[in-house]
């Protein structure tokens, strides 16, 4: 990471979609969204501050969450690879929606499992967007920062357009890895 926190301005239109037509462009130009990984959180860092970046995919037999790809400040227990179950959590919460979902301040403490641990770490609101490929939902991206402000809706909106360019390609990663693992098998 370029460095910790990803300080989002005031983007106009025009540039905001400059930039999420790049991330479209960079998310499809590599088979693994890890190869792109460092680019693209460069990129949603100039539409929407924050402090931590994570993609995760969901396991919807099972229903938990399985962190892929991480960025920003670390969690010892949320780092790639860490799992846990979404029933009754922010993230769930957003793939009942089927939309972004942000929370920040004393709501994420009270009402959501983990928000006391996320605040423990000095973040201090999230910001959850499910993955969705044709109503299916493949993985969702999670956005925290340090600000207990929450997000805006102009933020949770810019979070939904991001999440809809990478569904795609991380739909496609994640087949491919199921493909592999067959084929190992």
């Amino acid at each position: 990471m370029s460095s910790n926190t990803h300080p989002a301005g005031n983007t106009p239109v025009s540039a905001r979609t400059i930039v999420l037509a790049e991330i479209s462009r960079l998310v499809s130009s590599e088979p693994k969204i890890g190869d792109v990984y460092p680019g693209f959180v460069d990129l949603v860092g100039e539409i929407i501050e924050f402090d931590r970046l994570s993609i995760s995919s969901v396991d919807s037999m099972t229903g938990t969450l399985d962190a892929l790809y991480v960025d920003g400040i670390f969690l010892s227990d949320r780092d790639a690879g860490f799992g846990y179950r979404l029933t009754g959590t922010l993230v769930g919460s957003s793939i009942e929606r089927g939309r972004a979902v942000g929370m920040g301040g004393d709501t994420l403490l009270e009402h959501w499992p983990g928000g006391e641990e996320l605040a423990a770490t000095g973040l201090h609101s999230i910001l959850a967007t499910p993955l969705l490929v044709d109503g299916v939902l493949i993985g969702v991206m999670l956005i925290a920062r340090k600000s207990s402000a929450g997000f805006s809706a102009e933020e949770v909106a810019r979070a939904g357009e991001v999440g809809s360019q990478i569904a795609g390609p991380m739909a496609a990663e994640l087949r491919r890895n199921s493909i592999y693992r067959a084929m190992a098998a």
